[in-house]
């Protein structure tokens, strides 16, 4: 393991999500595709130790790069949801932001992501520009 958090990659057939630093960010970078009929058996433990790892580090940022991510199921939404969720359950010391490095040009990046800025605006953001 060679990140901050100490958290192992995902490496599947499918897909992929490395964890890199960029100062004190921590960001995920997503690639393939997430299509899996149960993906929480794979994603659910991924995010929880992620959102464990980023209070313990007091990471403030994290970025999920998804650009080369290239579909992702309603069930991949729902994993992304209940991690989202855990933010406005923690003191506010403990709370961080995540930025969804999205492509304009993938539809579903698009319209997705817009709705789940929603869930918690003053913590989830969007970065196109990247």
């Amino acid at each position: 393991m060679s990140n901050k958090l100490g958290i192992e990659s995902i490496t599947g057939d499918e897909i992929n999500i490395s964890i890199t630093e960029a100062g004190s960010d921590v960001i995920l970078k997503f690639f393939g595709r997430i299509d899996l009929q149960n993906p929480h058996i794979l994603l659910t433990p991924f995010f929880n130790n992620v959102h464990e790892k980023v209070i313990e580090n007091n990471i403030k940022n994290v970025k999920c790069d998804i650009r080369e991510l290239h579909f992702i199921n309603s069930s991949g939404i729902k994993c992304l949801i209940l991690w989202i969720l855990k933010i406005p359950a923690l003191s506010v010391k403990n709370q961080y932001n995540i930025t969804f490095i999205i492509d304009n040009n993938i539809t579903w990046q698009k319209n997705s992501i817009s709705f789940l800025t929603a869930l918690i605006p003053d913590k989830i953001y969007i970065n196109d520009k990247a």
